[in-house]
């Protein structure tokens, strides 16, 4: 059972659990329309307005907070919060809504009463109802994907007619599209739209075409393309673009031709090629960019010598090569390097030697080296560091006394050691030092006396019989 602890800013050090919180599936259900709206906090008092109960931990609430967080807080939530929120909230200047069902759609919006809404998140909606919000609507941000509710079918969702009909609009800023079916002709008329700004079209079945239409748009400035075919010629054409400063590649097929082309991009700054094919010249290509600070090339063909060619980089500051076979040689280079403060190595290969290295480092504040072997030497070294703030070790076979070292290091105030070897004495100390960390997770100790790998800590009873 995992153990987390998380302290709030300004509050109090009394951490909160997330196991003290109700569970959503303990709520109890609504009747149609599955409306939810959030309930205001207090900015002086952290308190629920209307409510008269303090929260465990002090929040400091800006008047808004982003859709996309929003729209995760609510997915917990149930339709009860909206008779609260009518009552005690009448001077709310937006709503955010979430749909859960299509014919939701319209009671949901009638429901609002003709208060601004802000966002509007809503699942397994078609090309009749994207048509609706496009036309009897002005919400400024829309998050429409497929159901996930695995009891009811998901439908055809919305395609190039909806897309169509959704472009069309002048209201429409942020639209998120992921796992519907729009193709290149949805892309090509949402790469038409005059307002759009972020734009989300993850697993879309987009080829080559619809990336080239989408190259030629001059509002979006956010795109999320995961999960489609564009391969190296749409990747190609998107590096011309000369609106889009943000960009998601993750899993298209793309390889070293198209990486090199995006290098040359002078409006990308923040990159995400994870899944694809991009060995070492793609690797170099990019590390000579100076317009890229944030890239991620998690799971691709890179060893050492990409690795290497990445620690050139004068520009980059945010790296993630997890997944990559990196290993020592890859990681000493990497930690010489000066500009890259967060650097994500998980799953990399990495031994004793890389960590000691890492830990030399004078730039990193961010370390993630999860589920590597780096052995109790590379821990010690990592608990001397003087520049990390956030380190994640998880599932790193590491014990009570490298865990202990690493939390007694005061600059380190976010410590991931989940799925290590620590036992019952280790959890204790580790309980004793968590109100001074932000953020400290760990395991309970197993039950079993049994070392980490044995087979009594993961296999079925029945096989073990």
């Amino acid at each position: 059972m995992e153990n987390v602890s998380v302290r709030s800013a300004g509050s109090s050090n009394t951490p909160t659990s997330y196991a003290d919180h109700a569970s959503p599936a303990n709520a109890n259900p609504t009747q149609a329309p599955r409306l939810e709206s959030h309930l205001p906090l207090n900015s002086r008092t952290g308190t629920t307005e209307g409510s008269g109960e303090r929260p465990r931990a002090q929040l400091s609430v800006t008047p808004s907070l982003p859709n996309d967080m929003w729209s995760e807080i609510l997915g917990r939530l149930n339709g009860a919060s909206l008779g609260a929120f009518r009552a005690t909230s009448k001077a709310a200047a937006a709503m955010v809504l979430v749909v859960r069902r299509p014919e939701d759609l319209i009671p949901a919006l009638t429901a609002s009463g003709g208060a601004p809404i802000s966002h509007l998140t809503a699942e397994g909606l078609g090309d009749a109802e994207a048509r609706h919000l496009a036309e009897k609507t002005s919400i400024p941000s829309l998050t429409l994907r497929r159901s996930h509710n695995v009891d009811e079918e998901g439908g055809p969702g919305i395609g190039h007619e909806g897309a169509q009909a959704l472009a069309a609009s002048r209201s429409i800023t942020s639209l998120d599209l992921r796992e519907n079916d729009i193709g290149d002709a949805g892309a090509r008329a949402l790469a038409g739209s005059r307002s759009i700004t972020s734009l989300g079209l993850e697993g879309n079945n987009i080829w080559t075409a619809g990336a080239q239409a989408l190259a030629d748009s001059r509002s979006i400035t956010s795109l999320d393309l995961t999960w489609n075919s564009i391969g190296d010629a749409g990747a190609q054409a998107l590096a011309g673009s000369r609106s889009i400063t943000s960009l998601k590649l993750k899993r298209n097929g793309i390889g070293d031709a198209g990486a090199q082309a995006l290098a040359r991009s002078r409006s990308i700054t923040s990159l995400d090629l994870s899944g694809n094919k991009i060995g070492a010249a793609g690797a170099e290509a990019l590390a000579a960019s100076t317009s890229i600070i944030a890239l991620k090339l998690a799971s691709n063909n890179l060893w050492p010598e990409g690795a290497r060619a990445l620690a050139d980089s004068r520009s980059i500051t945010t790296l993630d090569l997890s997944g990559n076979l990196v290993m020592d040689a890859g990681a000493e280079a990497l930690a010489d390097n000066s500009s890259i403060t967060s650097l994500n190595l998980s799953d990399s290969s990495i031994g004793p030697a890389g960590a000691k290295a890492l830990a030399a480092s004078d730039s990193i504040t961010t370390l993630d080296l999860s589920d590597n072997f780096i052995g109790a030497a590379g821990a010690q070294a990592l608990a001397n560091s003087r520049s990390i703030t956030s380190l994640s070790l998880r599932n790193c076979n590491i014990g009570d006394e490298e865990a202990l070292a690493l939390a007694d290091n005061p600059r380190i105030t976010t410590l991931d050691l989940r799925g290590c070897n620590i036992g019952a004495a280790g959890v204790q100390a580790l309980e004793a030092m968590r109100d001074r960390f932000e953020v400290l997770r760990f395991d309970q100790p197993r039950p079993s006396s049994s070392p980490w790998w044995s087979p009594a800590n993961w296999m079925p009873a029945v096989f073990r019989a």
